[in-house]
């Protein structure tokens, strides 16, 4: 639920690969924002005041920064599990690009 109000809060289809890391990172921090600062899902119809919980999250939460730190590990640890499910010389720049593999990456968290 709350991966999928993060994809809503940017109008980003569920249906559709997202487009680049810059949206697939907005999702992402957008999630976890929700997830560890539950009071932010308030904001997720006002993309202007989301953006400045998102901005401002590290002062709002000391293990902000830590926090995401852990999950680019993470997101590291599925990539080089799965490389030998796809092509190893592949060079995607959107691995989580799409919902399916992003809701995998969020059931880890």
């Amino acid at each position: 639920e709350l991966l999928s109000m993060a994809y809503e809060a940017h109008n980003l289809s569920m249906h559709e690969a997202l487009e680049s890391e810059v949206q697939e990172n907005l999702v992402i921090r957008t999630f976890m924002l929700f997830y560890t600062m539950p009071w932010s899902q308030n904001a997720r119809n006002n993309i202007t005041a989301l953006h400045e919980q998102i901005e401002t999250a590290p002062d709002d939460n000391p293990d902000w920064n830590i926090t995401m730190l852990w999950v680019e590990d993470l997101k590291g640890a599925m990539k080089y599990r799965d490389r030998a499910e796809g092509n190893p010389f592949s060079q995607r720049s959107v691995y989580f690009g799409t919902y399916p593999v992003m809701s995998h990456l969020v059931e880890q968290v």
